[in-house]
C-alpha cells in the first residue's frame, strides 16, 4: 500500500474489509479504517437502485 501511494503521488484513505481486516489492520500503519460491512452495504445500494429499474 505504501508503494502504491508513493507511485501515485497521492494519499488516499485506506479501508480494510473482509474476515481478516481487523487482524491485518492491527499490524499496518497504512490502514485508516476497518469497515466490516462495506461489501454488503455496496450490494444493498446496487439492489435498491435496481429495484427502481424493474417494471
Amino acid at each position: 500500500v505504501r508503494r502504491i501511494k508513493e507511485e501515485a503521488g497521492t494519499n488516499p484513505m485506506v479501508v480494510a474489509t473482509g474476515g481478516l481486516a481487523r487482524l491485518i489492520s492491527a499490524e499496518s500503519e497504512e490502514i485508516e479504517l476497518v469497515d466490516d460491512d462495506l461489501t454488503l452495504e455496496g450490494l444493498r445500494i446496487i439492489f435498491e437502485r435496481n429495484q427502481g429499474e424493474e417494471k
